[in-house]
């Protein structure tokens, strides 16, 4: 008997996840797919030892975004293929071009049909994680359609969960020590965790730090 396939699948919205995992049990009796309601469990479910051959996220989502948890992703070595899916499609802004330059192999609109998705999962599991930065797919034009492109790589801040935690209760305007009550973590500890974005953004300050954070949509 076969492994089953293990598919996470991330959204803040219950009855799309479950929606999302019983449309993905329909595609093959060998596919399992497990969700979660938010990213920071399904980094804990990684860190614990979990392995999934596909995720399915949402973008814009309370507290780690979409692509925030691909960025804490990427920073653990876990190069699993990330399916994106949101209900933005206009507009497009910095942060959904950087989504997909920056590691997210698909994404998907999520008005567009079932089958759309059923494709989108099949191009991710047949695609070598060694290959997926050179396989990549734009936002569609149209919510029933997935174009395929060869954009330029954007390098990804390698920041873990801890440090998203943290900029994002910085972003906030909430000082170190209020973080460091927020997070139970000492204020030294929150200063560490802030050095050390400050160096992944290349910038020397809260602000300058937040600006960057939002240009590329990490928050």
């Amino acid at each position: 008997m076969r492994d089953p396939v293990r598919i996470a699948v991330v959204d803040d919205h219950e009855l799309f996840v479950e929606g999302v995992c019983n449309l993905i049990k329909q595609i093959s009796p060998t596919y399992e797919a497990i969700g979660f309601t938010t990213a920071e469990d399904l980094l804990k479910s990684v860190n614990s030892g979990s392995l999934f051959k596909l995720i399915i996220t949402d973008m814009a989502m309370k507290g780690i975004n979409g692509l925030a948890l691909i960025a804490a992703l990427r920073a653990n070595k876990v190069h699993t293929p990330v399916v994106v899916m949101s209900g933005v499609v206009e507009n497009h802004s910095l942060s959904e071009e950087n989504l997909l330059k920056m590691g997210a192999h698909a994404f998907v609109h999520k008005t567009a049909g079932s089958d759309k998705l059923r494709q989108a999962i099949m191009r991710a599991l047949e695609t070598d994680i060694d290959a997926v930065d050179d396989r990549l797919y734009t936002a569609p034009q149209h919510p029933s359609t997935i174009s395929e492109i060869k954009p330029s790589k954007i390098e990804l801040p390698s920041l873990g969960m801890r440090q998203l935690e943290v900029l994002k209760l910085t972003s906030s305007g909430m000082s170190n020590q209020e973080i460091a009550e927020t997070l139970s973590i000492s204020q030294n500890t929150v200063k560490s965790h802030l050095q050390s974005v400050y160096a992944e953004f290349g910038v020397n300050n809260r602000t300058a730090c937040v600006n960057r954070a939002r240009e590329l949509g990490i928050i």
